[in-house]
């Protein structure tokens, strides 16, 4: 944790992992959050996934570290002219 802590990045960087739901691992879920609360300067992380596995949804996205983006079935369906 020192070394993220201590971590600058000089640019934006964004740390993508998909597929995110195929982890069966809840060590690394607790790591990404420490990365989330962490609030590194220029690291954005992104995690894709079928369904939601982060335990803490809630509370990360209200204490804004998350930003939770859903399919919504009404994406799906092209506006008529």
């Amino acid at each position: 944790m020192k070394l993220i802590e201590e971590m600058k990045l000089p640019a934006v960087t964004a740390l993508v992992i998909d597929d995110y739901h195929m982890i069966d691992n809840p060590a690394v879920s607790r790591f990404i959050e420490l990365l989330a609360e962490n609030e590194t300067h220029n690291l954005h992380i992104i995690l894709t996934a079928r369904f939601t596995k982060v335990q803490r949804l809630e509370e990360l996205e209200l204490k804004g570290y998350l930003h939770h983006i859903t399919k919504k079935p009404s994406s799906l369906h092209r506006r008529k002219s």
